[in-house]
């Protein structure tokens, strides 16, 4: 934590203005338990040495980069060594718990 201790932030007050446009890549309205999206094209960039140029998104608060996320009911925690994603150059894991949303989340 001592690295927190010398990192500078402002604070400003804005307006909220919702994102449009884009690609859903989840429907509005539904509930999703243990799903994966198909492979999604995006700007090249380099990760970990290797040129990914998609990524696919879990349900359960995960994302491979460059390879096809899995959908399954026993691999939850992206990092727990289950094999998750096919060919992935990287995983992305900021909420890598078994999660399911609500109609209304």
């Amino acid at each position: 934590m001592a690295q927190g201790a010398t990192y500078n932030y402002s604070t400003s007050i804005g307006t909220y203005t919702p994102i449009t446009g884009g690609t859903v890549l989840f429907a509005t309205g539904a509930t999703y338990d243990d799903n994966a999206t198909a492979n999604q094209t995006i700007n090249p960039f380099t990760f970990n040495g290797t040129v990914v140029t998609t990524f696919s998104l879990n349900t359960n608060g995960w994302i491979a980069l460059g390879g096809s996320a899995t959908t399954t009911t026993t691999g939850y925690t992206s990092l727990s060594g289950t094999i998750i994603a096919t060919g992935a150059a990287g995983i992305l894991a900021p909420f890598s718990r078994d999660q399911v949303n609500s109609a209304t989340s």
